[in-house]
């Protein structure tokens, strides 16, 4: 996979350094800026790396993602489901917020985005210190959760209030995807919080939601 543009290939070189195969520049000028070994090509293999993207000058090649796996998980005391996140945008989003955080993701293999360079680059390579699981089915994922003694809620509209929610460890966050959470993932969940907000605010983006929920677990379940 290929990061490009300068502020992207910095922060993945401060976050996750060891992931960086080899670092693209057009100008040798810029050796300076990089405490790595780069290498200096035209800037139309740079525009090839980046399927022409703005990538400032500046590509990262990096290691293909390694998923984790769930039996990985079992441990944890809150990981998070993402139902159908399509958006790469988005996920890289939800990825920074589940560093910082520490809660492991979970997506399903269909429909839905995995990890890919624009997923490493919204994320600012912070998803490389995150555990990501692929799963064929959410409902079945999520019954098997609640099998090794986890809660499920899903962060919908018209839940309970998640300030006035008791959200204690072994949790799973079932969070949807730009269309919402699907009548059978919800189904399987044990209750339904939600974001209280304005009147004048219909719903959240998703990325946006999880930041609030995961911020509001660990401050009940600091680690």
């Amino acid at each position: 996979m290929y990061i490009y543009g300068k502020h992207p290939v910095r922060e993945l070189l401060e976050t996750s350094r060891g992931k960086v195969i080899d670092i693209f520049i057009d100008r040798p000028e810029n050796r300076e800026n990089y405490k790595f070994d780069v290498k200096v090509v035209e800037t139309e293999i740079l525009d090839k790396y980046s399927d022409n993207g703005n990538h400032q000058g500046v590509v990262a090649q990096v290691t293909p993602f390694q998923y984790a796996n769930l039996k990985d998980l079992y441990n944890c005391d809150v990981v998070a489901i993402l139902d159908q996140v399509q958006d790469p945008q988005n996920f890289g989003a939800i990825a920074r917020s589940a560093a910082a955080f520490s809660i492991p993701l979970i997506i399903p293999k269909d429909r839905a985005v995995g990890v890919t360079g624009t997923v490493v680059r919204a994320s600012a390579g912070l998803i490389y210190q995150v555990p990501v699981v692929q799963v064929t089915n959410i409902a079945r994922t999520i019954k098997t959760l609640q099998d090794e003694g986890f809660w499920a809620f899903a962060s919908d509209m018209g839940g309970d209030s998640i300030y006035e929610s008791k959200l204690e460890p072994k949790t799973i966050i079932v969070m949807g995807g730009e269309a919402g959470i699907r009548k059978l993932t919800k189904e399987k969940c044990d209750f339904v919080v939600g974001i209280p907000t304005h009147k004048c605010v219909e719903s959240l983006n998703v990325s946006t939601s999880f930041a609030i929920v995961a911020s509001e677990f660990r401050r009940t379940n600091p680690e």
